[in-house]
């Protein structure tokens, strides 16, 4: 693996993570993976082809089992644009299904995200990031999923019982959660977070609320979108301190 290459963090025995990008520019999120003695399954997949390829890289450094699944937590294209690189399902929420759906059609490349910045300013952020990160666009593809659930759905990873659960939010109407059964991880991506910056209203700021209310006796470690995992004691702390 080369020097500057990321490495994935262990959490738990089964569970280990794939660290945000600390460039904001390139809008790099968490990816997790819950990886048995037979499988690895990806909680999200890479803003990109090039990010995904990095993950299988920093996979195959610790010698992990195939990808056999991937969980969309919600629709954005920096959770999901990755999902080419791999042979495997891909799970969903209906609404995010949806969201795919729409996503399929677009014609994504430089010339229609430009367009699109000419149209809307409020795009620039999240534009110029996909023009920084994907480096050939003959590859993307769009991937939707081929398993879909409405509320809730539980998903076997050999003997690890994983939870998705429907919880929408502020910042995507399709999010899910994924809790680890029995390895107190509670992956809650950005469903949490405040709208997407061109959504965005000054009023606007992260639901710590939503964040206590998903909370429990048996998570011990939260594992959010654009930032290291959280503890459950940080979790009740930043709480207290917003006032919720």
């Amino acid at each position: 693996m080369a020097e500057n290459e990321v490495l994935l963090r262990q959490i738990t025995e089964y569970v280990w993570i794939y660290p945000h990008g600390k460039k904001s520019e390139r809008i790099e999120p968490v990816v997790g993976a819950i990886i048995t003695s037979n499988q690895t399954v990806l909680i999200d997949c890479g803003n990109s082809p090039g990010h995904a390829r990095a993950i299988q890289r920093a996979l195959n450094e610790i010698k992990a089992p195939p990808v056999s699944t991937i969980i969309y937590t919600h629709h954005h294209w920096d959770h999901t644009f990755g999902s080419c690189v791999f042979d495997a399902e891909v799970i969903a929420c209906q609404l995010c299904a949806h969201e795919m759906e729409k996503m399929a059609e677009i014609p994504w490349g430089p010339k229609w995200l430009e367009r699109e910045m000419r149209e809307n300013p409020l795009m620039e952020r999240s534009n110029q990031a996909k023009l920084l990160v994907v480096d050939d666009w003959s590859e993307l593809q769009i991937v939707k999923p081929n398993r879909v659930f409405t509320d809730q759905l539980t998903l076997h990873v050999d003997d690890i019982p994983l939870q998705l659960q429907w919880v929408g939010g502020p910042h995507a109407s399709d999010s899910i959660t994924v809790e680890v059964v029995g390895q107190g991880v509670l992956f809650v991506a950005d469903c949490f977070y405040p709208p997407p910056f061109h959504l965005r209203k000054p009023e606007d700021s992260v639901d710590w609320n939503m964040l206590n209310r998903l909370g429990k006796e048996s998570i011990q470690w939260y594992v959010h979108g654009h930032g290291d995992p959280l503890l459950s004691d940080e979790v009740m702390q930043l709480c207290q301190q917003m006032g919720k």
